[in-house]
């Protein structure tokens, strides 16, 4: 067992490596989207190669077929809040007591599993690093999977999250969009799409300080880190711990919001972003808020707003009774959604909505679309 102060010093040194300029940077010189062999750019335009472009469609297959009971009614949940504030026991609180399985899930981690999992299975792993962090074939990698994670972030947000929503819209699908909305104008291009679509759109924002996400966050890698450690062949735990270096919380809790310099007055960039097209589009029908206090409190709902009347203004409303019911209460135990996350995925996986029950939706429920989430 390692002592507190090895796991600090392991913690210390994937901080370094995650500098703007280091090798765990999603910008990195041997990120997935700057591997030659896995990308060219045609145009101006990074594109993927044939043999990539194979793995994307596999990898997106395996993510359609995970969860055949989705129904298509044109409704949209999407989460917002920082990394760590409390998103994943938030979200199995929203649908207590209704079938999940009604929704497809959209969340750039499950592709980044996806990757990293082809990565480990094709030997392929040590390319994401520079040759002197690197190990020969056969030896002991320096590093978890997990914990190149920002690795694969522009592929999994790029290209398959892309084509995925793209997909899941075209078709109608209800939809759970797991992200932050960090990025305002990524935001209003999301909003805007399944509004244009024509989808019913719920925001639910998940809010935390700085200093509780970030807590929150080393307490998830640390978890995985040691699970790992303790199970090297268990195929659930041999990913490790999902890396998120704590910098990147550093352009959400600002003073200014990146790119139009709108000032924050002491809120996150992801709470202004979520209030705004919340406000500003329509078809956003509710808005709710939670709030993470400390790491190891749950997120308690504090505000709901609706639009009590077609293209009307968001209106405040009473909290529901059920906004008491319990989430996860520490960052060290993972709830039920998080631990899916690690399950594992066989070739490229199974997502995180997928349940083993064989029953469809019985077509006489009340239908999703006007389910009191």
């Amino acid at each position: 067992m390692l002592t507190p102060d090895e796991i600090e010093h392991r913690r210390a040194f994937l901080a370094s490596l995650s500098t703007a300029d280091g090798p765990l940077h999603p910008d990195a010189a041997y990120a997935s989207v700057h591997n030659r062999r896995w990308f060219r750019t045609v145009d101006g335009v990074r594109t993927p190669t044939a043999r990539r472009a194979q793995l994307h469609e596999r990898i997106l297959e395996h993510w359609r077929v995970a969860n055949p009971h989705v129904v298509t009614e044109l409704s949209a949940i999407l989460l917002a809040g920082p990394p760590g504030a409390g998103k994943s026991s938030t979200h199995e609180r929203l649908f207590h007591g209704h079938d999940q399985r009604q929704w497809r899930e959209l969340d750039a981690d499950v592709f980044k599993r996806y990757l990293l999992e082809a990565a480990v299975e094709e030997g392929t792993l040590q390319e994401l690093l520079p040759p002197d962090l690197r190990v020969d074939p056969g030896q002991t990698s320096r590093f978890y999977p997990f914990e190149l994670s920002a690795l694969v972030h522009h592929e999994s947000t790029g290209f398959l999250f892309t084509a995925a929503e793209r997909e899941a819209v075209d078709r109608g699908e209800n939809l759970i969009v797991d992200g932050t909305l960090a990025w305002k104008p990524h935001a209003e291009r999301l909003v805007a799409g399944l509004a244009e679509a024509g989808y019913r759109i719920q925001v639910v924002d998940v809010e935390a300080p700085k200093d509780v996400a970030a807590e929150r966050i080393v307490a998830r890698w640390r978890r995985g880190f040691l699970e790992a450690l303790d199970a090297p062949t268990d195929p659930e735990r041999r990913l490790g711990g999902r890396w998120v270096p704590v910098t990147a919380l550093d352009s959400i809790f600002t003073e200014f919001r990146a790119p139009d310099n709108t000032p924050l007055h002491g809120m996150s960039v992801t709470e202004v972003n979520a209030r705004e097209v919340s406000e500003d589009h329509t078809a956003v029908t509710r808005y709710d808020l939670y709030r993470t206090t400390s790491a190891d409190a749950a997120a308690e709902h504090v505000e709901r707003h609706e639009r009590l009347v077609d293209g009307g203004e968001l209106t405040p409303v009473p909290l529901p009774e059920t906004s008491s019911w319990p989430t996860s209460v520490s960052a060290d135990i993972p709830d039920e959604r998080e631990a899916q996350l690690y399950r594992p995925l066989g070739r490229f996986g199974r997502s995180p909505t997928e349940n083993t029950g064989s029953a469809a939706p019985d077509s006489g429920r009340e239908t999703s679309r006007d389910l009191d989430l």
